[in-house]
């Protein structure tokens, strides 16, 4: 209870600076205290609860949450708002718009606003979405129920997510982490631009570089980068707990205590917070798909459920973003609320008492090596993580020993999946069958990662992210035109790689397929003498000497494995590309890929998405004594131009 009387004098020293006190909240985890239940009028307008701290209303004619005071601060003022949407195969959908319903539920120290929307042909999910006001608390807790009934049509879900919209005059900064391997830059960069800068960059058509990206320069903007754009702030979901917005002395966080209801697994990125033309925005993206990870597909007469959260709002005040950023993280535990949630009763959430734990131990076979840097995940059984979106997912570092331990799984049966920086591939195992209340210990596991001979050179480690590669550290740091940075770097866009010699840093992040050269740029600045014209790039190419010749009947393998291979913004026409490598000018059969796995990573400020693998085998006989050449090349057998490949790693290998 120190760190709590601690909490309140603080409080009371904000209140003598005459700065609003931060509203506290109870102690997190099942220890806190229970206070009353907050105060409940429901009347034509709409829905209001009150718990002395956070009030909020619900109106009745839209269902949107059109008014949120803290402390009796309007935080919701100058067209701020809050609701829920979604997008998919009925198009967008808007909860309210149409045959929903306003309810509201009073437990003993809660009270539970739902909106309920019930499946049909037009819209054929039905949609239970919970506002749950706490007695005690400086904040609210949202979910939503999911289902597909199977009397429904095929329907896939792309996009869902809670929107709060709030006054752009009060919460004029970000806050979010930077993320490990990226150039530190985003505390630096918390200043959001105005709405009304926004607003003059889209009325000057050439200020909007690609979607939602904007050109501030000449604008006054206290922002302090030229270009604004929301794909910078977003985030990969590994460590990622808290974001949120602040300013005018409040704060409002987005707190995600359990991601087991996202999808993609631990690689996924989506977007938390952004500025737009009228209000900032703090997002929950319950699904989505920005960086490739895929959407709930469902056939007619699938029967399907989820509920997505509960994750909590926390509201608070404070001069310091820091200081509440510190005091939100409170809150971004595991455990934070777990006894209220298991008495809230939403359905399709799964209590402590029904949850287990799964714990094992996986090491590299013939290795002694340390485990540090696997991630171990459980998602959908049969299924790749990083391709999952109807289940549930969980997942944890392995120790050094390899030693890892699941924890508050719900009981079905899943995938177990291990990915681990510097080892090509990932190890599954299909069909764990998780009870409720088990403690299930695995029997160890032996990881066997494809070989396919002697290593002869590798380019980068596997790892999932093309940090290391040029320019790589700045992927999340928007720059226009991106490519200019290449360029200088590699001015005739050609990249050799010469083995012995260069290092990682001398091969770059994104080969691009092609660019508008020369590159376009925007006003201020002075245009090119002649029009920019569609160019494709030349190939690029690893240099390596032998000091013998392969030996007769051997086979040579080349893996690619790709961050992401990402469409960009000369991307017209959509077909499946392809990647291919010449080996001493030998075209080799090239690798496919589904244009369904193609993401828009690399211009959504992004240097991973859904990570592709392939591994090119050739008879080693078209390797040489002395000096050999591998090019490679992007979709080169199209007519077609609009593919980057973001890298991870390649290894060639050769049998003995």
């Amino acid at each position: 209870m120190d760190r709590w009387r601690a909490f309140l004098s603080w409080a009371a020293t904000l209140a003598v600076l005459g700065v609003p006190g931060p509203t506290p909240a109870a102690p997190p985890g099942p220890a806190g205290e229970r206070h009353p239940a907050p105060t409940v009028v429901q009347d034509a307008t709409g829905v209001t609860v009150d718990n002395g701290q956070v009030r909020f209303h619900v109106a009745s004619r839209n269902d949107v949450m059109d008014s949120l005071q803290l402390a009796g601060h309007e935080l919701l003022a100058s067209g701020g708002m809050g609701y829920f949407d979604a997008d998919g195969s009925f198009g967008h959908f808007m909860l309210g718009q149409a045959d929903t319903t306003l309810g509201v539920r009073l437990g003993s120290d809660f009270a539970d606003v739902t909106i309920t929307h019930p499946a049909t042909a037009a819209m054929p999910f039905s949609i239970v979405h919970h506002y749950v006001l706490r007695g005690g608390e400086s904040g609210f807790h949202i979910a939503t129920e999911y289902a597909h009934p199977a009397s429904m049509p095929a329907a896939s879900l792309v996009q869902t997510r809670q929107v709060l919209r709030v006054d752009p005059h009060l919460f004029t900064n970000i806050s979010l982490e930077d993320e490990p391997g990226q150039t530190p830059w985003r505390q630096a960069a918390s200043t959001l631009p105005t709405p009304a800068e926004i607003s003059a960059a889209i009325k000057d058509a050439p200020r909007t570089v690609q979607d939602s990206t904007y050109d501030l320069s000449g604008l006054g903007s206290q922002y302090p980068k030229r270009y604004y754009t929301k794909y910078d702030w977003s985030i990969t979901e590994k460590d990622h707990v808290l974001h949120g917005l602040y300013g005018g002395g409040f704060g409002a966080w987005m707190v995600q205590p359990n991601k087991e209801s996202l999808n993609g697994g631990p690689q996924k990125q989506e977007l938390t917070a952004h500025q737009t033309d009228t209000t900032p925005v703090l997002l929950m993206m319950d699904q989505g798909t920005h960086y490739g990870a895929k959407s709930v597909d469902l056939a007619a007469g699938e029967d399907w459920s989820k509920t997505y959260g509960p994750f909590f709002v926390y509201l608070n005040t404070g001069t310091s973003g820091a200081a509440m950023r510190r005091d939100a993280m409170r809150f971004a535990t595991p455990g934070f609320d777990r006894a209220f949630y298991d008495r809230l009763g939403l359905a399709g959430y799964t209590t402590r008492e029904q949850r287990s734990t799964v714990s094992g131990r996986l090491r590299l076979a013939g290795s002694s090596a340390s485990m540090r840097g696997t991630t171990v995940v459980l998602s959908e059984n049969g299924i790749e993580w990083q391709r999952s979106a109807k289940g549930y997912q969980y997942w944890v570092n392995a120790d050094e020993d390899g030693r890892f331990t699941l924890s508050g799984v719900r009981p079905g049966t899943y995938r177990l999946s291990a990915y681990r920086t510097g080892t090509f591939g990932e190890f599954t195992l299909d069909d764990v069958t998780v009870g409720a209340d088990q403690r299930l210990r695995l029997p160890d596991l032996t990881w066997t990662p494809v070989s396919n001979g002697r290593t002869v050179w590798q380019i980068g480690t596997p790892n999932r992210v093309s940090s290391e590669f040029f320019n790589g550290e700045q992927a999340r740091n928007f720059y226009w035109p991106q490519e200019q940075r290449f360029l200088d770097r590699f001015p005739n866009g050609a990249v050799t790689y010469v083995v012995g010699q260069s290092t990682a840093r001398d091969w770059g992040y994104v080969q691009y397929q092609a660019m508008l050269l020369p590159v376009p740029l925007n006003p201020p600045d002075s245009p090119p003498a002649t029009p920019p014209v569609v160019t494709r790039m030349p190939d690029w190419t690893v240099r390596f000497s032998l000091r013998h010749a392969p030996a007769t009947g051997a086979t040579a393998t080349v893996t690619v494995a790709l961050a992401a291979l990402s469409g960009n913004v000369l991307n017209a026409a959509r077909h499946d590309p392809n990647v291919l490598i010449r080996v001493n000018g030998v075209t080799q059969p090239a690798w496919d890929i589904p244009v369904a796995d193609v993401s828009a990573t690399s211009y959504r400020s992004g240097g991973s998405g859904l990570e592709l693998t392939h591994s090119f085998s050739f008879p080693a006989s078209l390797l040489q004594q002395g000096q050999n050449e591998i090019a490679f090349n992007l979709d080169g057998d199209s007519a077609t131009v609009g593919y980057n490949a973001v890298y991870d790693a390649i290894r060639m290998e050769v049998t003995r």
